[in-house]
């Protein structure tokens, strides 16, 4: 199989909406995540709830056959959320730096009391992450 190749089984019967989401299950085998449905079907809706479930699932055993085993205990704890968690740090950073540069400069031209310049950096920065 190459990388990216998706494998699918031929549908014999159309699941009515409703049905094909029951005994859903993934699994790992031979260092592919394979999704299991109870039925064969066409396609599968899913509650938010158990998309994201099942997402979880399906990223920590992507994780475990790219990796060799499985996510340790601190990664474990919301794998996806880790991941969009490191990329909206660097995004919060980065603004948060360039709104600070902008103070920066202002308090240049101004020359605020030194009290005033750190409340205005502190305030802006709980704004950003509160």
């Amino acid at each position: 199989m190459d990388d990216g190749e998706i494998r699918m089984r031929p549908v014999t019967k159309v699941i009515k909406a409703g049905q094909g989401a029951q005994g859903t299950a993934v699994s790992l085998h031979q260092g592919m995540v394979v999704i299991h449905f109870q039925k064969p079907c066409e396609w599968a809706s899913f509650d938010p709830e158990t998309a994201r479930r099942l997402a979880e699932q399906m990223a920590r055993y992507a994780y475990q056959a790219h990796h060799g085993r499985p996510p340790s205990d601190a990664e474990n704890q919301s794998f996806m959320a880790q991941g969009i968690r490191k990329k909206l740090s660097k995004i919060l950073r980065e603004k948060m730096v360039n709104r600070t540069v902008m103070l920066l400069r202002n308090f240049q031209e101004k020359k605020p009391a030194l009290g005033y310049q750190a409340e205005q950096i502190v305030d802006h920065v709980l704004k950003e992450i509160l």
